[in-house]
This record gives structure tokens, sequence and C-alpha cells, in this order.
């Protein structure tokens, strides 16, 4: 079906990062301040299915009435990475307490198998990757329980998605013609 300025857009997508991690954490009791970091291992997969014309038109069809637009399909994409998780909390006093977390963000470089068709030429098959960057986020909260009744925790987090820049599948393949 013809799908207009979607042309570029995402067909169908899988991903998943799956994150494990073991943490440890000190707490200095007169004090109230506690400190703790946590090593994570992560699992990154990617399939993802895109369409577009090579020459970037809208058209559907070729002069000659050929099928123009094409199929890139990046298969089983997959990636380690070793992230950090560190924070910091201070229990000022029964009533009170603070706490701040960091976690480290990462560029993923997922390789995988890209089956490319464009119009109906014949599929080509080449090693692809994409790079994948997830953001440092920034966690805070603060624990407020002025009455014993009522415990207000209000937080914030900030995530530095503006590194999302190069979303971009690339050819792999140095013996392929169409490299990079």
């Amino acid at each position: 079906a013809y799908d207009g300025p979607q042309r570029w857009a995402t067909i169908n997508t899988f991903m998943a990062i799956i994150s494990t991690g073991v943490g440890l954490g000190v707490s200095h009791r007169p004090s109230g301040l506690s400190v703790g970091i946590t090593p994570v291992a992560n699992f990154a997969t990617l399939s993802t299915v895109r369409a577009r014309n090579l020459d970037t038109s809208e058209d559907l069809y070729q002069p000659d009435g050929r099928l123009k637009e094409g199929r890139i399909l990046l298969e089983d994409a997959t990636d380690t990475a070793l992230t950090w998780i560190a924070g910091l909390r201070w229990d000022a006093a029964d009533w009170f307490g603070l706490g701040l977390t960091w976690h480290g963000g990462h560029t993923y470089d997922l390789r995988g198998r890209a089956y490319i068709q464009a119009g109906d030429d014949p599929e080509q098959t080449v090693d692809a990757r994409a790079p994948l960057q997830v953001a440092h986020t920034i966690r805070g909260g603060l624990y407020v329980a002025p009455v014993e009744w009522l415990v207000l925790r209000p937080e914030f987090e900030w995530s530095n998605w503006s590194i999302m820049d190069t979303q971009t599948a690339v050819n792999n393949s140095p013996e392929d013609p169409g490299f990079g």
C-alpha cells in the first residue's frame, strides 16, 4: 500500500535491553548518609523492518512500471555492555530525607544480518550494524513527613535523550560494493 510521508518510517520493530545487576551500598548511621553502586550487565537485541526509496522520492513505481520502494530487514542485531548505577541518600531526620541516582548511558553497537530488497530487484544479504544510543539518566527524590499520617515523596528524572542523533543502519560487509 502507498504510505506517503511514512515511507521512511519503521514498519515493525522488536527491541529489548535486558539488564541485570548486583548492588553494594554502605551507610554511616550517625550522619544518615548512604552511598551505593551497581554494575549492570545489559543484553540488547534489535530486529526492525523499514521501507524507503533509494532515491529518497515518494514515488511508488519506477517509470517502467516496476515497484520502486525497498524494504530492509535488520534481523537479530545484538550487543552487550556494562553500565553503572550510583546513588547517594541522606536521611537528615526521621521526617526528612533526599536521594540522588545516576544511571550511565551507553551506545550499543548492534550487529546482525540485513536483508535488502529494492523494488523487484533480487534480495541482498549483508552484515550490518546499527548504533543504539541510550541516555544517561539522573533521578532525584525527597521524603518529607510533616505529620505522622502524611508522607510526601516528590521525584524528578532527567534523561539526556538528545544524544540520539545517529539512528542509522550501516552496511558492515567490506566485500560488498555498497559498504558503508
